[in-house]
């Protein structure tokens, strides 16, 4: 007990001890002592208003203390069995088993990491989002800081519901390579489905203004080389014909490497709004063989993918002429009776 409330606890004690002076009787109008008043009821104290539990923190898995801090070169046995299982995918075979026993090698290198987020994908196609999850979250916990890992993760999240994580896994994405412009897309989303309707249009903001600024640097001469093969390489997987169109102009830029890979992108995500555009640069650079054979390439590639999406649409969609015998019957004729 402190000091103060024990000199408190003694005074009350002692102010008990004393006899308390009687009042002097009060008197009413008939020079009767007025009755005392009934004193009343002390008033309950009112209860404490119930403490709302706070929502569980939502955090990314935490780093394992050996985590690599480098991605150490594969094995010739790692190697040989990542082919398998490409050799698997050609042939529409199941490339499980060789993924598996890639898993189980050493070193955690480049193409185990690669086996891992496969599997994972795979595992998540396959309707099996819990074991995708703890094989990524594992690899998360020992792989050097990878940006693809954080996206596959996000991913995973996402089909598991785990929203919250999904944006953490997202944000850590584009922490480590600001050039996965999709992940703004998919933050914004999340955003949208939880509610928060500002948030949402501001990393949909973001992303507008993410493909203008990387939009300007492939089309500066100053640009590195370097970074201009980067924003080439993201833009082709960015199904926006923003991006596409900044990747037709490119297709001016004075290096062949860049030229070439960008005609090799905009194969990957030309659309009907880029057709016009690339018809266009093959007829500019009619005069240099490579390039032109390029563009037509990608043309072709663009047409057999919308054709792919709808078979009516292309020069191979010629309907078949009905037999001679047996005219086609008219729509406002029934058809004929079989005998």
């Amino acid at each position: 007990m402190s000091r103060l409330a024990l000199s408190l606890a003694l005074a009350l004690a002692l102010y008990a001890c004393q006899d308390p002076p009687a009042p002097p009787p009060s008197v009413g109008d008939e020079g009767r002592p007025a009755a005392e008043p009934t004193p009343k009821a002390p008033e309950p104290a009112p209860e404490p208003a119930p403490v709302p539990e706070a929502p569980p923190k939502v955090a990314l898995p935490s780093p394992d203390p050996a985590r690599l801090e480098f991605v150490p070169d594969p094995t010739f046995a790692q190697i040989e069995l990542l082919n398998t299982a490409k050799q698997a995918i050609a042939s529409g075979a199941d490339p499980t088993a060789a993924y598996e026993a890639l898993l189980k090698t050493e070193p955690l290198s480049g193409a185990r990491i690669s086996a891992a987020i496969a599997l994972a994908d795979l595992k998540r196609s396959k309707g099996q989002p819990a074991e995708a999850l703890a094989l990524l979250e594992d690899l998360y916990r020992k792989a050097p800081p990878l940006p693809e890992i954080a996206f596959v993760l996000g991913r995973t999240y996402k089909d598991s519901s785990r929203l919250e994580a999904a944006i953490l896994a997202f944000e850590e994405a584009l922490r480590l390579q600001p050039l996965l412009l999709t992940a703004h897309v998919e933050i914004g989303g999340l955003l949208s489905q939880l509610g928060h309707a500002e948030r949402s249009a501001a990393a949909f903001l973001e992303y507008e203004r993410a493909i203008y600024r990387y939009a300007k640097l492939l089309e500066a001469q100053d640009t590195h080389l370097d970074d201009k093969l980067k924003i080439t390489e993201a833009f082709s997987f960015l199904p926006d014909d923003r991006a596409a169109l900044a990747l037709v102009d490119a297709l001016d830029d004075p290096e062949v490497t860049v030229r070439d890979a960008v005609v090799r992108a905009l194969a990957e995500v030309g659309t009907d709004s880029t057709l016009p555009a690339l018809h266009a640069a093959a007829d500019k650079h009619a005069d240099d063989p490579y390039l032109l054979a390029s563009i037509r390439a990608a043309i072709d590639g663009i047409k057999k993918t919308r054709q792919e999406h709808d078979p009516n649409l292309g020069p191979a969609f010629i309907p078949t002429p009905a037999p001679a015998d047996k005219a086609t019957p008219k729509a406002d004729e029934p058809p004929p009776t079989p005998p």
